[in-house]
């Protein structure tokens, strides 16, 4: 299909400009300590263990949730 498009538009010398944007953002930690605060937007999938050593906050529709270890 793509190139039975690119096709046409050389037959009638349509000009058709693409443009693509990509984005995502790949942190590696050098251990397994993270230091400071940390915020995710977006889903959290753990296939193991989370082990929190203070408190949890967690929101949800609009709420707050605090929760104690």
């Amino acid at each position: 299909m793509k190139k039975i498009i690119q096709w046409l538009a050389k037959v009638f010398d349509a000009n058709i400009t693409v443009i693509v944007t990509v984005e995502k953002e790949v942190i590696k930690l050098a251990s397994n300590h993270v230091e400071g605060d940390l915020r995710i937007d977006g889903h959290l999938v753990v296939t193991g263990k989370v082990e929190i050593g203070k408190g949890l906050i967690t929101y949800s529709e609009g709420r707050i949730t605090n929760g104690s270890v």
